[in-house]
């Protein structure tokens, strides 16, 4: 061995080496493995756990994406219905208003004509009593109350009758 270069310290430090090996794994290398190990196994476990999460989240964003939407249809339907509730509304007010319009604007034709029958009356009645009065004077002579009514009311028959 001397040959080689290698003497009796050699073997000792060989000797310490394998023991020194030896005793790591035992004390330090199979916690080591084992702490390793278990580190790999949360891990792989959180993995697992971070996507089934983005699993859950991706399927809640669906959901919620889908309630949106409906709500969005939804929503859209209220306003067009409103629209619609609205339109038609506003068509009856219409309508109401015109018919309105249409009975006061007969009521005011029935009252122009009453009015105006009244005129017509009035205005035969004078015209009456003015011809009697000019009759009269022609004539040179009174005429009494009785006679006087009497020849208006002729009159006013025979204008009546011309129409």
């Amino acid at each position: 061995m001397q040959e080689l270069g290698l003497n009796g310290t050699f073997l000792v430090q060989l000797v310490c080496f394998v023991v020194l090996v030896f005793l790591l794994k035992l004390v330090a290398y199979k916690p080591l493995v084992k702490i390793m190990s278990e580190r790999k196994k949360y891990i792989a476990e959180q993995i697992n756990a971070s996507e089934a999460s983005r699993e859950a989240a991706e399927q809640i964003k669906t959901g919620l994406e889908a309630e949106l939407k409906k709500a969005r249809e939804e929503a859209h339907a209220i306003v067009e219905q409103a629209t619609k509730n609205a339109e038609s509304l506003k068509d009856e007010i219409l309508a109401s208003a015109k018919s309105e319009a249409a009975k006061e604007l007969q009521k005011a034709r029935e009252a122009i004509e009453v009015e105006r029958e009244k005129a017509v009356a009035t205005l035969r009645h004078e015209v009456a009593t003015l011809a009697v009065l000019a009759a009269g004077k022609i004539l040179g002579k009174a005429i009494s109350t009785e006679e006087h009514q009497e020849l208006v009311d002729q009159y006013i028959q025979g204008v009546g009758e011309i129409q």
